[in-house]
């Protein structure tokens, strides 16, 4: 959990628009043995939207119980099961004007890493 606040804190110090819930997009996906459930509770309050996803094949993972976390703290949460999928829904979403912050696990951003 300190680790994602130190996170927020320095995605807010960069993109300070991010401070403004009304508009920064999160994309998160998390392995197992990770902790989603005190994550969602720092980062919902934080994005205006939320989109879970798949952090690739490497080590198991479960999108569906990790959306479930966040849609009981975010309602608008989405489930987009394909990385690239869901990082064309983020980029939708973001309309070009809202910074995307990918997090979760270091297999989420490598994902998308490889996507862009």
């Amino acid at each position: 959990p300190l680790a994602v606040q130190r996170l927020v804190e320095s995605f807010q110090a960069v993109f300070p628009a991010a401070r403004d819930p009304g508009g920064a997009v999160l994309l998160f996906g998390s392995v197992a043995g990770k902790n989603p459930g005190a994550m969602a509770e720092i980062l919902a309050p934080c994005f205006a939207s939320i989109v879970v996803s798949t952090p690739g094949t490497f080590k198991p993972s479960d999108p569906e119980g990790v959306w479930r976390i966040f849609h009981d703290l975010a309602p608008g949460a989405e489930l987009v099961g394909d990385p690239g999928a869901a990082l064309a829904r983020a980029r939708e979403l973001s309309r070009g004007k809202h910074p995307i912050l990918v997090t979760g696990s270091f297999y989420m951003v490598s994902e998308i890493r490889r996507l862009l």
